[in-house]
């Protein structure tokens, strides 16, 4: 494992990955990342050739944690709702 590398978000929150990182990558203007949560940990997955399958993987870990904790989809939806302070509108725009 690397040296973890320090970055900052901007008020807008964008965040700028260090030259050394999307060189090794290959991170190009335009790239997509699948995001996921895990824990206290958010997993950057950039979007190429089979990743689709290695996020299925990822995915598949994540809903073994959830279900071990104990939580339910609902329960999800409650906490994001309530950190985003808001009425569910958000929802419906992030799906679109």
């Amino acid at each position: 494992m690397q040296n973890p590398v320090i970055i900052s978000m901007s008020s807008k929150g964008r965040m700028v990955n260090p030259e050394k990182i999307r060189n090794q990558f290959d991170l190009r203007a335009g790239i997509r990342f699948i995001v996921m949560i895990a824990g206290d940990t958010i997993i950057l997955k950039p979007i190429k050739g089979n990743s689709l399958k290695e996020f299925e993987t990822l995915h598949k870990k994540l809903l073994l944690q959830i279900e071990e904790a104990g939580l339910k989809s609902g329960d999800i939806r409650k906490t994001i709702k309530e950190v985003r302070g808001d009425n569910g509108t958000a929802d419906k725009k992030d799906n679109e």
